[in-house]
């Protein structure tokens, strides 16, 4: 074998190589990123009457999706266990003016995070105190 054929199928060895650490990179990178911005979905079980409120599925569907595609514009979602249940409504009160949010897109906001907290708690979360 010549020394040209020989530098030719080490450059294509090489290429095979790119473009499997690429996707190698890609695929431990990518669930990362799914778990970091994850929004649960909205269930029948979440529906609660929270303080004389009414809240039902269409709330809280319209607090998903305003929570997943309006919050991000500025920032990454946050983790909804970070904050107690208390300073969620003041939370988002105060950034709903840097995203022009009405009133009731407020609270369908925060009705959707409070049924999440309700819902799903993360193990570590059962001997936190809020």
């Amino acid at each position: 074998m010549n020394p040209i054929s020989k530098c030719a199928r080490f450059s294509a060895l090489v290429s095979e190589m790119k473009k499997v650490s690429v996707l190698v990179v890609l695929a431990c990178l990518l669930p990362g990123c799914g778990l970091t911005n994850y929004v649960p979905p909205v269930n029948s079980h979440m529906v609660t009457a929270r303080k004389g409120e009414h809240v039902d599925l269409a709330m809280l569907r319209e607090g998903r999706t305003l929570f997943a595609h309006r919050c991000i514009e500025c920032h990454t979602l946050p983790v909804l266990w970070r904050y107690s249940t208390e300073d969620w409504p003041e939370i988002v009160n105060t950034m709903s003016h840097r995203a022009s949010l009405k009133p009731a897109e407020r609270e369908a906001i925060v009705a959707y995070i409070l049924a999440v907290r309700q819902r799903w708690r993360p193990a570590n979360m059962l001997n936190h105190r809020e």
